[in-house]
């Protein structure tokens, strides 16, 4: 699978390795890559590599049960990790590479800066010409560990644990990041308290702070506080995580590729070689230079058509809303939160114990406590607060890792309980059709809108809540400013928990099945290509402006959001919804009675949703 060789620069097209390796006569070992053609790493890095923590992602898939629609996506964490970190370092040496010809006093402010930061955050005092090595190592190692936490079958079991969980996390600044990164973050310190592979020294407090990024963080230095943001781990974090990041660039290919969709393609070299080295108010940035404007209009498109037929799919979406939901029922079951979480002895106070992490992450002699706690009264356990357990992704007794095959396991075993397992064991396992999707385009929400619209106009409750008789002026405004509220994500769930429960019911009164059924929600919480309009590009003047300045073509798109807001799903027994689905009449009366149920979620939440009141102010104009 591998192979140990010196490399040779000239002849091992695709691979970025530090020019030095071959006359110190350091041997890389190389994997071979469908869409890299090759990757290399470090005798160090394969230790990490080879270790259960990173071997774990082998079973963790890329895209959950997108492979059930799109059988060729089996991609995994494991390999889109390691082209992460290729594309990581050839963005850094493209930008190195460019600075050393034709911004060498920039470059060299860099260096000082790097120097600064691996002395004042890791007690590290290098020379000039081993700074970027170091800061190199740090992008690298940090690339590969950027998604070592991720859940099974990823981002979908993300999701349930974040419904069921993730409102208990302190500190409170904690929340807001994406789950698998702050897990990640908790591996990486495990990995440094058990004094274990490479990352146990400086290199793994560097990759946390890379990863982790507190952007309200600021540290002592002279006589003055230096903002994280000014900090080398700051520029480290935008080449993996930033606005044109590698992991996106890896996964837009990959994806692509393995779904078979035909996405995906764009010219990633010259994306790569047009990396500039920037410095902004007083921190460092890499971003692309205009020349490369024609491949990153490319990219964003590429990404969107990704969005769009793959990951949103609607058959995607209802297999994993049904996955979402089994795995929430298995997170519940006391002998698996028991597994998953580890009593913690401290009593957390959130503004005290916020300041002793940034403390920590900002003094190399002090050790990093769990970044992730947890309430225990919130999450159903005893009071008191809880840490992750990440103990548990690796060596436990019921299937070794935590990864697919455990969901799997767990699910079998869900399957025999009750009405709703057997469903989802119908749909996951049996692939039966035991679904509708009551809109799978545009033009088909579409006609559900008119029906709420004429719904919300009728209905005099709406009136009386909104204080208005003039409601028909402003209800198209307000579903279009609602879409759009939850196509940015976090919109509350009430509003969709009430609409499910009532449109169920109405079904039921009328009989549209005969047998059990239950609804199934799921917002598709995703702009169409990020907020374009913060993103730059550094012009013919070699100085940074705004992207959508630059292309007549993203600042046409800037204004656009994602196109369906939500889903709904009927999940009944198959023989049921086989018969309901040649009723000719079936597809009216479901967005009928949706509509109804979408009308009476909204009345009925209206006194405790400020979402819904700061959507109807934005069209009166209070």
């Amino acid at each position: 699978m591998t192979s140990e060789k010196i490399i040779n620069l000239d002849q091992a097209q695709g691979i970025f390795v530090d020019v030095n390796l071959e006359r110190k006569g350091l041997r890389m070992k190389i994997v071979r890559d469908p869409i890299h053609e090759y990757v290399a790493f470090s005798k160090e890095e394969r230790e990490l590599i080879d270790s259960p923590w990173f071997q774990r992602l082998r079973h963790c898939s890329q895209n959950g049960p997108a492979r059930l629609v799109y059988p060729c996506l089996l991609g995994t964490r494991f390999e889109h990790s390691l082209g992460v970190m290729n594309i990581a370092t050839e963005m850094f040496d493209a930008a190195v590479g460019t600075a050393k010809r034709l911004k060498p006093v920039l470059l060299r402010k860099f260096i000082k800066t790097c120097k600064r930061d691996l002395k004042l955050f890791l007690g590290r005092n290098r020379k000039d010409n081993q700074v970027l090595d170091d800061a190199r190592k740090i992008l690298r190692a940090t690339a590969l560990c950027h998604d070592i936490g991720h859940f099974p079958l990823s981002h979908t079991l993300e999701r349930a644990f974040k419904k069921e969980f993730w409102q208990a996390a302190r500190p409170s600044y904690i929340p807001s990041r994406a789950i698998h990164e702050m897990v990640s973050v908790e591996i990486v310190r495990h990995i440094i308290d058990s004094n274990d592979l490479a990352l146990a020294g400086w290199l793994g407090r560097a990759v946390i702070l890379v990863m982790l990024a507190p952007g309200a963080l600021s540290v002592s230095y002279g006589k003055s506080n230096l903002p994280f943001a000014k900090t080398m781990f700051s520029t480290l974090n935008a080449i993996i995580m930033g606005d044109y990041d590698a992991d996106r660039l890896d996964y837009i290919q990959r994806d692509g590729y393995f779904s078979g969709s035909g996405f995906g393609h764009f010219d990633v070299r010259r994306f790569i070689d047009a990396m500039t080295l920037t410095e902004n108010n007083g921190g460092f940035r890499l971003i692309p230079s205009s020349r490369a404007l024609s491949t990153i209009e490319a990219a964003l498109v590429e990404r969107y058509k990704l969005y769009k037929w793959v990951y949103f799919h609607h058959k995607v979406l209802f297999l994993d809303e049904i996955t979402c939901e089994s795995a929430r029922k298995i997170f519940t079951k006391p002998d698996i939160k028991a597994k998953l979480f580890q009593k913690h002895k401290m009593v957390v106070d959130d503004a005290e114990y916020r300041r002793s992490v940034f403390d920590a992450l900002s003094s190399p002699e002090k050790s990093i406590p769990p970044l992730v706690l947890f309430d225990g009264k919130e999450i159903g356990l005893t009071k008191g607060f809880y840490k992750l357990n990440v103990s548990y992704f690796i060596g436990n007794r019921d299937s070794y890792f935590f990864d697919d095959i455990w969901f799997c396991t767990e699910f079998r075993k869900n399957c025999k309980l009750g009405t709703q397992g057997k469903r989802y064991k119908q749909a996951l396992l049996d692939r039966s059709p035991c679904g509708i999707t009551v809109w799978k385009d545009w033009s088909q929400f579409g006609k559900f809108r008119h029906e709420c619209l004429t719904q919300l106009n009728d209905s005099g409750t709406f009136a009386d809540k909104t204080g208005t008789d003039e409601v028909a002026n402003n209800t198209s405004g307000f579903l279009k400013k609602l879409w759009q509220i939850m196509r940015e994500g976090d919109f509350s769930e009430s509003v969709f928990l009430i609409m499910a429960e009532e449109g169920r019911k109405m079904l039921k009164k009328e009989k549209v099945l005969k047998k059990e059924f239950a609804l199934l929600v799921r917002v598709a919480d995703w702009g169409l290509f990020g907020n374009l309009r913060e993103k730059q590009i550094l012009g013919r003047t070699g100085k940074p402006g705004d992207l959508v300045e630059h292309s007549a073509l993203l600042k046409e798109l800037s204004n656009l959001r994602g196109e369906i807001p939500f889903y709904v799903f009927v999940v009944g027994e198959t023989a049921d919804i086989q018969t309901a689905k040649k009723d000719k009449e079936m597809p009216k009366k479901l967005l009928t009675f949706l509509a109804k149920a979408f009308t009476k979620a909204i009345v009925n939440c209206w006194d405790e949703s400020e979402e819904l009141k700061q959507a109807w102010a934005s069209m009166k104009g209070i």
